[in-house]
């Protein structure tokens, strides 16, 4: 009787599963340290606190400094559009977005507030608005475009509009109601960090 030794295939590695492995590997990793660091930087509410303080400094701008609020709040409209298109990025990635949201939707909407505000440019120059009004309307349709925005990226955004909007609305007593505005931007600003340690605690 003799002993036979099972026969053995030898071993091909198959270079489809091999890359598979390693980009599910490369994906695991990739996940892990944007989480980690998502965490830690917590990139929206960062970029809403900067909006916020942006907004409050439009308020002493637009009181004392009345001539540059017109080219203050057009400025506005490219930090806006692009913490806009940075808030979808990152929700691209997470499958909350479409990358056309990002870099097609968002644009789009952000010109139109654009053409809005030049529009208001034009109205100054045939008389029928004067420049000192041109700061206020540019405002107001910052507002919108950031309340409008915010139905999408979601109700901190819109928080943000609405503030926005109340500059607008009490600049016209300003020194009366300075403080109720710089008080009402800290509130917003306060919300945004506390639903931020909420939504921590619940997840």
């Amino acid at each position: 009787m003799s002993d036979e030794q099972p026969r053995t295939t030898p071993h091909r590695d198959d270079p489809v599963s091999e890359v598979k492995e390693k980009l599910e590997t490369l994906r695991e990793e990739v996940d892990s340290r944007v989480a980690r660091l998502e965490h830690k930087l917590a990139m929206e509410e960062y970029t809403l606190i900067a909006l916020n303080v942006l907004a409050m400094l439009g308020v002493w701008v637009t009181n004392f400094r009345p001539r540059l609020a017109n080219e203050y709040w057009l400025a506005m409209f490219v930090a806006f559009g692009f913490a806009s298109v940075l808030i979808t990025l990152k929700g691209a990635y997470r499958h909350r977005f479409t990358w056309k949201d990002a870099f097609i939707v968002q644009p789009l909407h952000w010109l139109g507030g654009v053409l809005a505000v030049l529009t208001a440019f034009a109205l100054v120059e045939t008389g029928r608005l004067n420049y000192e009004g041109l700061g206020l309307v540019t405002l107001i349709i910052l507002g919108l475009t950031a309340y409008l925005d915010g139905i999408r990226l979601g109700w901190r955004f819109s928080l943000t509009g609405l503030f926005l909007l109340l500059i607008a609305l009490f600049t016209a007593t300003l020194e009366q109601n300075l403080w109720l505005l710089l008080m009402l931007g800290v509130a917003s600003i306060v919300v945004i960090v506390a639903w931020k340690k909420l939504a921590h605690r619940w997840a």
